[in-house]
């Protein structure tokens, strides 16, 4: 049995979907998107202010992607009890993100790679998956796979500049 089922209109997600799997097809529909898989940490740092040196805590919420594609979303998944959900031209991006979080428990981020290497993330533009690919495609956003997107999660500097 296929672990996604795609057809010309939608790529069907549920929990048996390995995420390199997902990502290949959300890629090769939607060229000028990248999708990004993982979970929000919780960071807290003790830092020392004023002269007496009183230590105060700061707590930083920090996105993290999940490292092994090979697993499947019912290996990764956080909450939920799993179920499906569809990837189509007509459904909006921050439905989808939505979805994804309630039925897995996980953060999925939608971006585009502009010319610069600067990176937008596009979870509240109000625009559906075509909408925002085509705009995506007239801004010469870059088109890449979603494997060559590994160099910049390596990259400390880049992620604190723009994640």
């Amino acid at each position: 049995m296929e672990k996604t089922k795609q057809n010309d209109r939608c790529i069907y997600i549920n929990e048996n979907t390995k995420i390199e799997t997902l990502k290949k097809e959300f890629n090769e529909k939607y060229p000028y998107l990248h999708l990004r898989i993982g979970v929000y940490e919780l960071v807290t740092r003790k830092i020392k202010k004023g002269f007496f040196f009183k230590k105060e805590e700061k707590k930083w919420q920090i996105f993290r992607s999940l490292d092994d594609d090979s697993k499947t979303l019912a290996e990764v998944r956080i909450a939920g009890s799993g179920g499906e959900i569809s990837i189509s031209g007509n459904k909006h991006v921050e439905v989808f993100i939505k979805e994804f979080d309630t039925l897995f428990g996980l953060v999925a981020k939608v971006a585009c790679i502009e010319k610069d290497d600067s990176v937008v993330h596009l979870s509240s533009i109000g625009r559906t998956f075509s909408q925002t690919n085509k705009y995506c495609e007239a801004h010469n956003c870059l088109k890449r796979r979603y494997f060559e997107l590994s160099k910049y999660l390596t990259n400390k500097s880049y992620i604190e500049r723009h994640f």
